[in-house]
């Protein structure tokens, strides 16, 4: 974890210092809300899906059509962390999350005439060198 942040301080809106520090690459332990009062949403089977202490901040567990809190909300490089699980443990309570990846996916014209592994690996290398894949797609059905 050599060079990533691994902690943010938040201030809500009665001035508690909230603290979330990284502990694993997708976890982190948030701590300083008041023990004494929050708020917090459970499934059916007990599952914890949202957090809410006094002056926020709100943070929510991805559940069916309920998103999960983006982690870039507390600090600028978690952007794309989004929390899919929170549990309370001594210090604080955890948030599990898992990366949001972004994904163009493309159709691939013909391919049945393509080698699919080949076609595959074509689109990657594109992807990686930044090269437009629908021109590559173009020279690859002209050959």
């Amino acid at each position: 974890m050599e060079g990533l942040i691994k902690e943010s301080e938040f201030i809500n809106r009665y001035s508690d210092r909230i603290l979330v520090k990284r502990i694993s690459l997708t976890e982190f332990i948030m701590s300083g809300y008041s023990k004494d009062f929050y708020r917090t949403s459970v499934t059916d089977d007990n599952t914890l899906i949202m957090f809410d202490p006094p002056g926020g901040p709100y943070t929510t567990a991805k559940h069916g059509s309920q998103p999960g809190t983006d982690m870039g909300y507390y600090e600028e490089e978690w952007k794309g962390l989004i929390v899919e699980a929170m549990e309370f443990v001594e210090g604080g309570i955890k948030l599990t999350c898992f990366y949001e990846t972004k994904v163009d996916w493309i159709d691939i014209k013909d391919k049945e005439e393509f080698d699919e592994d080949h076609a595959l690996s074509e689109v990657l290398n594109a992807m990686i060198k930044d090269i437009d894949v629908d021109e590559l797609l173009d020279n690859n059905e002209n050959q």
